[in-house]
């Protein structure tokens, strides 16, 4: 059975003052609401909609979070929401502020796993350690993996221009390829769509290939039918415009923007604001492609 907003906010506050049993059995109850309101709001078609109600469950979680500080499963979802926020609504329009949700979703994640070794959470390690923490993780944990990769290629991503940033890279890498060893489909293959990315953004000379960006690529369009739009997106704005592609990259966003709503109903939210971004890529196409 659902639960309504008002009354968790009713439990948020016997958690303040509860006992400590109490407030286990109610952290217990009520996380399946943050999990089916998380696949609500993916189900979403009208992103202005979607943009408070992620906000508000994104601080109900965190007030759970303060009362189960250890709860892994509240954690990852914290990880995921703020990636996924920064993500959809920042990422593009305001760096600064995407860069503040991308570290909150990370440090979450982070915590997560720092359940598994404490190596995670300690921002100094040496990268020998890290790689060795790997070995703690199981195969459950590929949720909080995967999430705290999002979550910390995002924040790298918007602070590409500071070095200290750009270092930390091959730790998310590790994180990613522990995940696609697992289940490279996971998230609407969101690995494959990740190595896309990645190959089609570095420098030749730090392992960047073009062509193996796009086996990546167009191993994720068909492992998700080419119903993930999101994806897509990406296809375009980083291999087409890196290899100077402008009638792939055209082609790509007329797909996202020909596709009807509702063809991935779990990712509605994802593909709606994929098609909204299509529209202004777009429009940017001769500045990309001069």
């Amino acid at each position: 059975m659902r639960l309504t907003t008002t009354f968790i906010l009713l439990m948020i506050s016997v958690l303040i003052t509860g006992c400590s049993v109490g407030k286990s059995l109610i952290v217990r109850s009520v996380q399946p609401f943050f999990t089916d309101a998380m696949a609500s709001i993916m189900t979403e078609t009208d992103p202005e909609i979607a943009r408070p109600a992620m906000a508000t469950e994104l601080k109900l979680l965190e007030g759970m979070i303060l009362s189960s500080p250890n709860d892994r499963k509240l954690l990852t979802m914290a990880a995921q929401g703020f990636a996924g926020y920064a993500m959809l609504f920042y990422d593009q329009s305001d760096p600064e502020k995407a860069k503040v949700l991308y570290s909150r979703g990370l440090q979450y994640g982070r915590r997560a796993l720092s359940n598994r070794d404490e190596v995670f959470i300690q921002p100094e390690s040496r990268f020998e350690d890290f790689e060795k923490a790997i070995g703690s993780l199981r195969d459950e944990d590929i949720g909080t993996v995967y999430w705290t990769a999002i979550a910390w290629g995002g924040w790298i991503n918007v602070s590409r221009t500071n070095p200290m940033a750009l270092a930390e890279f091959p730790r998310v890498r590790l994180l990613m390829d522990w995940v696609a060893e697992r289940n490279e489909r996971y998230f609407f293959s969101g690995t494959n769509w990740f190595y896309g990315v990645y190959y089609s953004t570095l420098p030749p000379i730090v392992g960047g290939d073009t062509e193996r960006s796009k086996l990546y690529f167009d191993k994720a369009i068909g492992q998700t039918e080419g119903r993930f739009l999101w994806g897509k997106l990406y296809y375009a704005q980083t291999y087409a415009v890196q290899t100077l592609n402008r009638p792939f990259f055209e082609k790509l966003l007329n797909e996202i923007l020909d596709t009807e709503t509702g063809e991935l109903p779990e990712a509605n939210l994802l593909n709606e604001v994929a098609k909204a971004r299509a529209i202004e890529l777009l429009k940017q196409a001769d500045e990309l492609f001069y």
